[in-house]
């Protein structure tokens, strides 16, 4: 019977060989490329998740802020008194829209802050004089979309009050028309962005409609998968471009974006329109 000798190792104690060293490593550098691959892939998704719900929100309050601005366009400019003789008199005019071609418009309100109307004498008192407190001045209201809003040193679009400041962040186009009735039918049968003739022609403005443009945050970038080269960026194309009620007559144009940075594309965002109509607040004293 033949014995192998002690100082021979088993073959199953030989240890690693240097190939299988070389196939260990091309395996783990295969599987980190796979993970690395995955963790980007995941944060891009989740990247764009997150500045799409950031677009969401913004736009929202834009909307809301905006809508509360027009319900207080023309409080109080129709006031009357025994000693105001032409209260029926509508000028000065609730708000205009100053039509900005391709890009946003411009709304200029006129309302009068919240005002105490003063005390009347109770029933039966011996005097019957009223003595109304001062009239407020009429508050005019900017709103429009904007860089450094108010001074505030933003480069970013904002929605931007001459009153009230920054609106809202991310709003990057806004457009407006007039609801016009001009069949006397108290309807509104017609929306355009020329201004009635004043004065009595502007009772025929019974609502206001209007579209906000949000845009997300994060820029997405498409690499080619071999070169790793930046692609173009194909995000937002014509094809898919945001639009709106009226986009025929007034079209949303995203291309000349003012805080956009040299060599940025507008194409490699994500955008997201929010309209609106509103029932002008002195429609419900004529």
């Amino acid at each position: 019977m033949n014995k192998k000798p002690n100082n021979l190792p088993s073959k199953s104690h030989a240890g690693f060989s240097l190939v299988d060293l070389m196939v260990g490593m091309v395996i783990a550098l295969l599987g980190i490329i796979i993970i690395f691959q995955v963790f980007s892939v995941s944060e891009r998704i989740k990247r764009t998740t997150t500045s799409g719900g950031d677009a969401q929100q913004n736009g929202a309050t834009a909307m809301f802020s905006l809508q509360n601005s027009f319900l207080n366009a023309g409080y109080g400019l129709l006031y009357c008194t025994p000693t105001v003789t032409n209260c029926d008199n509508p000028v000065p005019v609730a708000f205009t829209i100053t039509p900005g071609g391709l890009n946003s418009d411009t709304i200029t309100l006129q309302y009068r802050q919240n005002w105490d109307f003063g005390s009347y004498p109770a029933s039966g008192a011996a005097t019957t004089t009223i003595n109304y407190p001062p009239l407020p001045g009429i508050t005019t209201e900017t709103i429009t979309v904007q860089t450094n809003c108010n001074g505030n040193g933003s480069v970013l679009l904002q929605l931007c009050s001459s009153v009230r400041g920054v609106l809202s962040d991310g709003i990057v186009l806004m457009k407006a028309e007039y609801g016009i009735d001009t069949t006397s039918s108290g309807a509104v049968s017609a929306w355009t962005q020329t201004a009635p003739a004043l004065p009595l022609t502007m009772l025929n403005v019974l609502a206001v409609r209007f579209v906000l443009v949000a845009r997300s945050a994060q820029p997405e970038v498409t690499r080619d998968p071999i070169s790793q080269k930046i692609l173009p960026c194909q995000t937002t194309t014509a094809a898919n471009a945001p639009n709106w009620i009226d986009g025929v007559t007034y079209p949303l144009s995203l291309v000349g974006q003012a805080d956009l940075a040299v060599g940025d594309n507008w194409q490699c965002y994500r955008y997201k329109t929010f309209e609106n109509t509103v029932t002008l607040r002195d429609v419900i004293w004529r």
